[in-house]
């Protein structure tokens, strides 16, 4: 549809949004493992897009992380996300082959 975003973008930045829930947020590290987006409202182009993310719920080492993507203007809601995340201690990563 001509003007409206494809899906594929607004889940990208879902994913980094959730990431930096994770990281920078709450100070942890991790992959996500799955991530759901649902959509209700098409994202127009040229419009600035609020994103939302928070911390739901731990369990052990499974982080489950929630986000929204609302338009700034009018507030509607656009889009929201579920991800699960597993937490890698830093040193783990740090000891992985480049």
């Amino acid at each position: 549809m001509p003007g409206v975003s494809h899906g594929g973008p607004v889940a990208a930045v879902f994913d980094d949004v959730m990431g930096f829930v994770l990281s920078t947020l709450n100070g942890l590290s991790g992959f996500t493992a799955s991530m759901t987006v649902s959509y209700r409202a098409p994202v127009r182009i040229g419009i600035e897009v609020e994103f939302r993310g928070r911390l739901d719920r731990r369990e052990g080492r499974k982080l489950f992380i929630e986000a929204t993507a609302h338009d700034k203007a009018s507030g509607r809601l656009l889009a929201e996300a579920q991800g699960l995340f597993i937490e890698v201690p830093v040193e783990a990563l740090e000891s992985v082959d480049r």
